[in-house]
């Protein structure tokens, strides 16, 4: 049973060039009157710089209190596939909880990938990490939240390459 109280989502999902659609929620602070520009600025930043990382195409974004049909096109790189994620780890800055959120069609090519690592990718500048992944890093750690904690700030601690049908 889901606790109390409000939860503030949203969710990006893109298309695979199979016509399979990939979703990952995120969440934040709840919105205001006060807030809601800082918020549209921030979310409008955090979409742009996900959709820098992916093949596949940017199908809906959804956030509360509105839904977003953003297009309805197969992308044309057949790389596109919704099953080439990028599993991000990142926690609470406040209790350290833990977290994961998975970005569908994730475009390989965008990944610097760790020395000896495996699968795991870079996310800060001094390990190597593109550009794309650096903005995408800060555009979500500036808007997001834990998903139980809206009021607190989330950090990544970690990135990883993974095949997954869900």
């Amino acid at each position: 049973m889901p606790a109390l109280g409000s939860v503030h989502r949203g969710t990006m999902s893109f298309r695979d060039q199979t016509n399979e659609i990939g979703r990952f929620d995120y969440y934040y602070d709840a919105i205001t009157a006060l807030s809601i520009g800082g918020f549209l600025t921030q979310n409008g930043a955090f979409t742009a710089a996900t959709v820098a990382l992916v093949l596949g195409e940017n199908a809906q974004n959804i956030w509360t209190g509105d839904v977003t049909t953003v297009s309805n096109a197969l992308p044309d790189n057949p790389a596109a596939q919704r099953e080439s994620k990028l599993l991000v780890q990142y926690q609470d800055t406040t209790t350290e909880k833990p977290y994961t959120l998975t970005i569908p069609s994730i475009n390989y090519d965008l990944l610097h990938f760790m020395t000896g690592a495996g699968d795991n990718v870079a996310f800060l500048e001094a390990d190597g990490a593109t550009d794309e992944i650096l903005a995408w890093v800060t555009a979500f750690e500036a808007l997001c939240s834990p998903p139980d904690a809206p009021t607190h700030n989330v950090a990544v601690i970690g990135m990883r390459f993974v095949g997954r049908n869900t």
